[in-house]
């Protein structure tokens, strides 16, 4: 089959269509994810997205496209703010990874948004919307449990938590409490809900992106997942307005292992700050604030 791995792809998938151009899209770190413009036999033209994982998520997880699709099928079956999946191909005959093909959502991300607390309530309703859809167990098998998780990284825990200064007692609280059974119902957690994985149409949340490291648990989970980035991008003043919005979408929502969560969370995001390349001021800067949510956290569960 001639032309280029994209045009290719296109010919595959589209075969009413020709591709008009492809390119890189921005922001992602495990995934190789390329924009493909089509048009069909009308002259329409309509643009979609091609997602390839990278080699370290497909040595976690060979299956790990597969299990993307599957998941954003029952995502965006339920109505939520999600890519719809259009199609698979892990042949390795097209390109030299498997790779998923979904819609493209139309929008920007946005680091710095004009009204950083409405921007932060808006993040807050769509991550409850997220957690109260009626999606069971049986229908994403694949999932990891979240507490499987953090087992694994309180037993591998990367020399860079020393810079923290509780990392001790970070770990002794995490370490003896990580199996507690969950208080609230189960659900799909995003795992990586931050402002750089969502799509924006103004002050409007399009779409929530970037779904590989999806996982079942406790929603308190991705709720100290989004209070750390939140503080990290935005203050405190966001981070209570997310956590109080939050909390009056999802009714009965038992908040008791918050603090319990946020250390649990703070263990692998704070361990990878040196891996994001920010620079040394920033770095300094986001240690210095997750020290602060840490001791807020021990003193909430008592030690």
């Amino acid at each position: 089959m001639a032309g280029t791995p994209f045009e290719r792809v296109a010919v595959r998938h589209f075969p009413s269509s020709r591709l008009v151009r492809a390119w890189p899209l921005e922001g992602g770190v495990s995934a190789q994810v390329t924009a493909m413009e089509l048009a069909d036999s009308t002259g329409a033209r309509h643009t979609v997205v091609v997602r390839q994982h990278g080699p370290r998520d497909l040595a976690r997880n060979p299956n790990v496209t597969a299990h993307e699709l599957a998941l954003l099928k029952a995502l965006y079956g339920a109505g939520l703010p999600v890519p719809e999946p259009l199609a698979l191909d892990t042949s390795g005959d097209m390109l030299p990874s498997p790779y998923l093909i979904q819609s493209y959502i139309d929008g920007e991300t946005i680091a710095a948004p004009r009204d950083p607390l409405t921007t932060a309530t808006t993040m807050s309703a769509t991550l409850a919307q997220i957690h109260c859809a009626d999606i069971p167990r049986a229908a994403v098998p694949f999932l990891e449990h979240y507490p499987d998780r953090i087992r694994r990284h309180v037993q591998h825990t990367p020399g860079e938590l020393a810079h923290l200064v509780d990392a001790e007692r970070v770990l002794a609280v995490v370490r003896a409490d990580w199996s507690r059974p969950a208080r609230n119902r189960e659900t799909i957690l995003h795992g990586d809900y931050w402002i750089g994985n969502l799509i924006w149409e103004g002050d409007q949340l399009a779409g929530v992106v970037d779904w590989e490291d999806a996982a079942f648990g406790d929603p308190l989970a991705d709720l100290a997942i989004a209070r750390l980035e939140l503080l990290w991008a935005f203050g405190d003043d966001a981070l209570r307005a997310f956590t109080k919005v939050y909390a009056a979408e999802m009714s009965g929502l038992d908040t008791t292992d918050l603090p319990y969560w946020d250390l649990s969370i703070s263990i692998r995001r704070v361990a990878h700050i040196p891996l994001w390349g920010v620079g040394p001021e920033r770095e300094r800067a986001m240690v210095a604030d997750a020290n602060r949510f840490i001791r807020a956290a021990l003193r909430a569960v008592g030690s």
